[in-house]
């Protein structure tokens, strides 16, 4: 049976002799099993009822730990710990070439390894006593919409052997998965495979000798999936809130970015002050209430800036939660292609 924990201890013995933790990072929580240990690795996919095919994140505490996990020439690792340095602890995850210390079961036999630091505090704390690289992805049942609280998680896998530690230190949560990217050291591009709270803004004002784009991932990663990040309805997005004039709501669930839609019956809004940043936080919590409406059908409203990097990172998940399905009419639906991709 799940228990929750304050004792990290308890955690570093638990997973030094195979089993899972799951702790809090900075973007959400995260299921963890050592690297090196196959069986328990193997509970991570069984857990989530996740497919092999899809690679896990590899949780290190320190810049340190990187040659053991990274295949490059001494410049572009020398490179790729000062980008590191200026970044992490952090919510960024680096795709690079892996050693061959790395488990081909983590990668689902890729030659890449993403590799990330948290910032959290508690998550630091038990990787550097635990002292082995961490295999982790979020702690929640594939697809399903990710957990920002140890509840959550103990709700999700109360049947599983698993210990779930619990935030001690109390720190911030973004609330959305980490950023990844993919360093191009020859033409000098930060190449983002998924969006998160780390954009490119910040990225070019740290690293300004780098160009960026957004990419559409040619490997499996993370997050990737067509739905993800979603919860047991049909669920729809809607940038134009016009549209729902006088339409029934009666028998729909509304999450709304902004603050005009509040006398529908289960009514959630992200951000009455229509803050990105806000609405990443509240994002995936509002979906795990929702969820228990007797409602059959989610209307997520948020109005397009894709300009805005903040944005994109949460329409990412927005979108993918609602399987790409938008409403340009409340009878007509599109398939919804993001123009920075």
């Amino acid at each position: 049976m799940a228990a929750i924990t304050k004792k990290i201890d308890e955690c570093v013995d638990y997973l030094l002799k195979g089993n899972l933790v799951s702790f809090p990072t900075e973007t959400v929580y995260g299921i963890g099993a050592n690297i090196y240990d196959e069986q328990a690795v193997n509970k991570i996919f069984e857990y989530k009822n996740r497919p092999k095919s899809n690679p896990l994140i590899v949780h290190i505490d320190s810049i340190d730990k990187v040659n053991e996990l990274v295949n490059l020439n001494d410049d572009n690792i020398l490179e790729l710990k000062n980008i590191m340095n200026m970044l992490t602890p952090g919510p960024i995850s680096f795709l690079v070439p892996k050693t061959d210390k790395v488990p081909n079961y983590i990668t689902a036999d890729s030659d890449h390894v993403c590799i990330r630091i948290p910032s959290n505090t508690t998550a630091l704390e038990l990787l550097k006593k635990v002292n082995v690289p961490i295999c982790a992805p979020s702690a929640n049942i594939y697809c399903h919409a990710s957990p920002v609280k140890a509840e959550h998680v103990l709700s999700e896998f109360k049947d599983k052997d698993l210990l779930v530690l619990e935030d001690i230190y109390d720190d911030n949560v973004i609330g959305i998965e980490s950023t990844i990217i993919k360093i191009d050291f020859d033409c000098k591009k930060l190449i983002f495979l998924r969006p998160g709270f780390i954009t490119p803004s910040m990225l070019m004002s740290i690293c300004p000798k780098y160009d960026y784009s957004y990419d559409k991932p040619k490997e499996h990663l993370p997050g990737s999936s067509l739905k993800h990040y979603s919860i047991n309805k049909d669920i729809y997005i809607i940038h134009n809130k016009n549209i729902l004039k006088n339409t029934n709501l009666k028998n729909i669930s509304v999450i709304e970015f902004g603050d005009t839609l509040s006398d529908n019956e289960s009514y959630y809004s992200l951000s009455k002050s229509n803050n990105y940043v806000e609405a990443m936080q509240n994002f995936y919590e509002i979906l795990r209430k929702c969820e228990s409406d007797p409602t059959e059908k989610l209307y997520i409203c948020i109005e397009q800036n894709e300009d805005n990097h903040f944005y994109v990172s949460l329409f990412d998940r927005m979108i993918k939660c609602a399987s790409n399905k938008i409403l340009s009419s409340i009878n007509t639906e599109i398939q919804y292609n993001l123009k920075k991709y």
